[in-house]
């Protein structure tokens, strides 16, 4: 019997395509289509909602979307000590962990949206709060809030587990062997691909009599 550990808290890739949306369809299908429209409405949208309920994967995916259309977009997160000027380029800003700002990231956000909506370029931001109680310089809370504003529900348990196991089953069929030896199935989509890539790795090795241990 060999035991890993596996590291799933890191992740790479997120789409439009591989995002579990469960009670989160309709942001899923709003960004979907604004992505994949010729002429994206600069009508900003915000997502809100806890820690592993999606936001992050959303706004890459939605980066990723156009950068596989020749399109730029800014990003900025709570990392971006030292945020760059707006860029002519950008198709759109991308504000993520907007709850987190400093005072120096929220004057860049602010900045950033501005020349956004002068130029009809979108506003994709996320946080965990609704933008009314944001702790945010009030010209750029109230702007977080003009347009589209959903609410992210982070996946209960069992199905998380259902779409694990769906998911392992369709590539490997080993979804219930997979489940039955991991004690708690990651909150969001990002990390749960991560499980499923290292196990990917560890079902090719020779010895395929593994436990995993989360």
């Amino acid at each position: 019997m060999k035991q890993i550990a596996l590291d799933i808290g890191l992740d790479t890739g997120p789409t439009l395509a591989n995002f579990f949306a469960g009670p989160n369809q309709p942001a899923l299908r709003h960004l979907q289509l604004w992505a994949g429209s010729p002429t994206r409405s600069p009508v900003p949208t915000y997502l809100w909602g806890e820690a592993g309920s999606g936001k992050t994967h959303l706004l890459k995916a939605v980066q990723e979307a156009l950068r596989e259309l020749g399109a730029q977009a800014g990003w900025l997160d709570a990392s971006v000590l030292e945020p760059p000027p707006f860029d002519d380029r950008w198709a759109v800003i991308l504000l993520d962990e907007v709850h987190l700002y400093t005072a120096v990231q929220q004057h860049a956000a602010f900045n950033w949206f501005v020349n956004a909506q002068t130029q009809q370029r979108a506003v994709l931001a996320a946080g965990e709060l609704p933008p009314a109680d944001l702790r945010l310089r009030e010209d750029l809370r109230t702007r977080l809030g003009w347009g589209h504003v959903f609410q992210l529900q982070v996946l209960p348990e069992a199905e998380r587990r259902s779409v694990l196991r769906q998911a392992a089953d369709a590539r490997w069929g080993l979804g219930c062997a997979i489940l039955a030896n991991v004690g708690r199935v990651p909150d969001s989509g990002e990390q749960q691909r991560q499980l499923a890539q290292a196990v990917e790795q560890l079902r090719q090795a020779p010895d395929r009599s593994l436990t995993l241990l989360t």
